[in-house]
């Protein structure tokens, strides 16, 4: 038996069962004139839906559970003494990351018992937070307050805002540290995929 003219006859035989239903109940539908060529339009489109492959299920994204922070601290001449890059939970707002990794520039920088610094960083809303006279009331602010206290302790400290372009190496490390479950620190050297951002990031600084 023809399988084809056996869809055909069955496409056919629904059209016409339902326009009989729609009849009955006063539905409109078309003409029996029509039925032929509506039931093979449709049996077209179904085989076209079945030749189409199937795409196999692809899980949704998980959203980014974490954020890094990049650290580098550089001697008056520029050159590397010491990075970091730390994964840390994901924090409510992108001045909370700013923030804690200042605070984590501070620690480093006190570990490694540096007296006279410079903290630059290219969030103004953070530079200008921590230069501020005032206690910052932002939700982020107990971060601020913690990061000056913790300053309080270098003989003296600056904190300055540097452009984008001028932060690229913090910028690396932090999204390296994304990738890493585990702290990574370098004295007197740096990780490798951020080696040519090192002399870039002085231009504009």
């Amino acid at each position: 038996m023809d399988f084809q003219l056996v869809e055909r006859f069955a496409m056919i035989a629904w059209c016409i069962w339902f326009k009989r239903n729609s009849s009955r109940i006063g539905s409109p539908s078309l003409p029996f004139s029509q039925i032929h060529s509506d039931a093979i339009e449709r049996l077209q489109e179904f085989q076209q839906v079945q030749d189409m492959p199937l795409v196999p299920f692809q899980p949704p994204t998980p959203k980014q559970s974490a954020a890094g922070l990049g650290v580098v601290l550089r001697d008056h001449e520029g050159k590397v003494i010491g990075a970091l890059s730390e994964r840390i939970a994901l924090p409510p707002s992108v001045e909370d990351v700013e923030a804690l990794a200042c605070r984590r520039a501070i620690l480093f920088a006190m570990e490694l018992n540096l007296q006279t610094v410079i903290f630059k960083g290219d969030s103004e809303i953070i530079s200008n937070s921590l230069n501020s006279s005032e206690a910052c009331l932002a939700p982020f602010g107990h971060l601020i307050e913690d990061a000056r206290h913790l300053a309080s302790g270098f003989q003296a400290v600056v904190f300055a805002h540097v452009r984008r372009k001028g932060n690229g190496v913090a910028d690396k490390l932090a999204k390296l540290a994304r990738q890493s479950h585990s702290p990574q620190i370098w004295f007197g050297d740096i990780h490798s995929d951020a080696h040519n951002l090192v002399m870039f990031d002085s231009l504009f600084c």
